[in-house]
């Protein structure tokens, strides 16, 4: 399984793997952390927030699934690529996997990404396409 987004440059990372070797990968502008939740499944509506310095969350369809205490350590000055990362300016760890909807943003607590999860499920559901 691939990136379904990110950035790595000179060990700084902002990416998102659902499903790297059985684990759950979730970085915003830090280094290499370990895995913040076993995960083999990559379908649903995914959230992850930086919601401070040292604190990280991942949500899967609207429900808080890991969280983390991952110091910041900058910012990678490339480009994000979705389904797939940017490595130092070399599109790599590509994904087959479709996206139907991608923001960034600011962070959300629990229920702004619950009511975010819900309405998109519900504008997915009125297309026939939703996952959840």
């Amino acid at each position: 399984m691939g990136t379904i987004f990110g950035a790595i440059q000179a060990g700084t990372l902002t990416a998102l793997d659902l499903s790297f070797n059985g684990g759950l990968l979730f970085r915003i502008n830090s280094l290499g952390d370990a895995p913040v939740a076993a995960n083999t499944n990559p379908q649903g509506f995914w959230i992850g927030t930086r919601t401070g310095p040292s604190a990280v969350s991942v949500y899967r369809n609207g429900n808080a699934i890991a969280s983390s205490t991952t110091p910041r350590s900058g910012v990678p000055a490339l480009s994000m690529y979705l389904c797939a990362s940017n490595l130092d300016g070399v599109p790599n760890f590509f994904v087959g996997d479709q996206v139907s909807a991608f923001f960034i943003g600011g962070g959300l607590n629990a229920a702004q990404a619950s009511n975010l999860s819900s309405r998109i499920n519900g504008f997915m559901t009125a297309l026939g396409a939703n996952v959840y």
